[in-house]
């Protein structure tokens, strides 16, 4: 599989593999302050959807789901890790393929749809398959499903990608996805 070109006059550079969690969010961001004040806006005087939220606790929840998507997008992603990502992909040119466990579930993809991602839908490639195990075995079968002979990185949290490793553009829990790390992607697509 060629990266689309969609609106872009030229094609793709190679493909991101995407993961969400300790990369566009982070310690950091759920201990901020800018987080907190998101999270009270959103509260409207109750708890119950707010306190200990994750994107995995409302995954299988099918009531409210807008209001779900709403608290994903508006206090599960990190506004500075989201800017970081997107001067990234302008920069390097690069599709998007989702690797995270965001890729499972209509709610937490119609979230990332709505995110602020620069021209998602158009860089949004697809999402490699669930094989309930590594990582790095689930973009490698990604790989092979759509015979993609390009560039990429695998930019994620955790290290469990096998062979794949030499690929991993690692962050950290601690502080998520910043510009020395983005700044690194760009270039390796040089």
């Amino acid at each position: 599989m060629t990266p689309g070109t969609g609106m872009h006059t030229k094609p793709y550079k190679g493909i991101l593999f995407l993961d969400v969690d300790g990369v566009l969010n982070s310690e950091a961001w759920f201990k901020s302050e800018e987080y907190k004040k998101r999270r009270l806006t959103l509260r409207n005087g109750t708890t119950e959807h707010t306190v200990n939220f994750s994107a995995a606790q409302i995954a299988n929840e099918k009531q409210d789901l807008d209001y779900h998507i709403s608290v994903l997008r508006d206090t599960h992603i990190d506004p500075v890790a989201l800017e970081n990502l997107n001067w990234m992909l302008e920069k390097a040119n690069l599709a998007i393929v989702l690797s995270s466990t965001w890729r499972l579930s209509d709610l937490t993809r119609n979230a990332l749809s709505q995110i602020g991602i620069d021209h998602y839908q158009e860089r949004l490639q697809g999402i490699t398959p669930f094989m309930r195990g590594v990582r790095g075995n689930e973009i490698q079968q990604w790989i092979d499903q759509n015979e993609f002979k390009g560039k990429f990185c695998i930019l994620d949290d955790d290290g469990d990608m096998e062979h794949l490793g030499v690929y991993l553009i690692q962050t950290s829990w601690k502080d998520g996805l910043t510009r020395s790390i983005a700044r690194s992607i760009v270039e390796l697509f040089e």
